[in-house]
């Protein structure tokens, strides 16, 4: 499951996650569920696709443009020939599961299937 927290638009989807905790100490490791609600981070799951309202498409469609544009700057660093490591490491950008490579693959296939859809 993945976990938003609308307060910093942080995500969480699974994995190890380093947070700086209120009272100066650090937590580095799997949190549990009650962990991440308190922290601030609510549960989210993917909308289900619609087959009678495209709409739910569209603006998945759009999330999924906005998100792939978002990390570009990283796979320009790559073709570059350049160290792309820390966006793989999930302690630090736990949003793309340690793998950001294969984050986007995944993206670009959801995007097709919806785009076939439609």
């Amino acid at each position: 499951m993945t976990y938003t927290n609308p307060s910093t638009g942080e995500r969480y989807n699974g994995g190890s996650l380093t947070r700086r905790l209120d009272n100066g100490g650090v937590f580095s490791g799997t949190p549990s569920n009650e962990q991440l609600l308190a922290w601030g981070f609510q549960p989210t799951e993917p909308a289900p696709p619609s087959t009678s309202d495209p709409q739910p498409s569209a603006d998945r469609l759009a999330d999924i443009q906005a998100r792939l544009a978002d990390t570009d700057y990283i796979i320009l660093k790559m073709a570059e020939g350049r160290d792309i490591s820390e966006y793989n490491d999930a302690t630090l950008h736990p949003e793309y599961g340690g793998d950001i490579l294969a984050w986007r693959q995944a993206l670009r296939e959801e995007y097709n299937a919806l785009e076939a859809r439609a």
